[in-house]
Order: C-alpha cells, then sequence, then structure tokens
C-alpha cells in the first residue's frame, strides 16, 4: 500500500508540473522533464513492487512446502501399528 500511496503522489506531481508546463514558454521541453521525472519514480517503485512479490512468492512457497511436509508426517504417524 505503501508502493500505491507513493504512486498516486507521483501521479499527482506530475499533472501539477504538466499544469505548470503548460505557462512556459517552451513547454514541450518541460513536459518531456515532467514525463521523464514520472517515468523514474514510476519505474522505482515498480521494482520495489516487484521484489516485495518475489518475497511474498517465497514465503507463501515455503509455507506450502511445509504444510505439505507436515501433511505427509501426519499420515506416515498414523499408518504405523
Amino acid at each position: 500500500s505503501r508502493i500505491d500511496v507513493a504512486r498516486q503522489q507521483a501521479e499527482q506531481r506530475f499533472a501539477a508540473a504538466e499544469k505548470a508546463c503548460w505557462q512556459r514558454f517552451a513547454v514541450n521541453a518541460c513536459l518531456r522533464q515532467a514525463r521523464s521525472e514520472r517515468r523514474a519514480v514510476i519505474d522505482r517503485l515498480r521494482q520495489q513492487e516487484l521484489a516485495l512479490n518475489e518475497v511474498e512468492r517465497r514465503r507463501s512457497s515455503a509455507e506450502r512446502l511445509r504444510q505439505l511436509d507436515d501433511k505427509q508426517r501426519a499420515q506416515g504417524d498414523s499408518a504405523r501399528p
């Protein structure tokens, strides 16, 4: 959720910068710069999001393997006389 908030803030900053650009003489250069800055922030946030997702996938996978191991162990214990 922190990444979503940061992404929304980046979009708000871009909208404000874009609006300010239209007040300048060199509108296109200003817009290019604003887009470039937004892209850099969004790309960095995307990398963080991907890293968090990978950690969550690994945690979930490890938990699932543990559950399967526990289940197999329980079945092996109940099969013994």
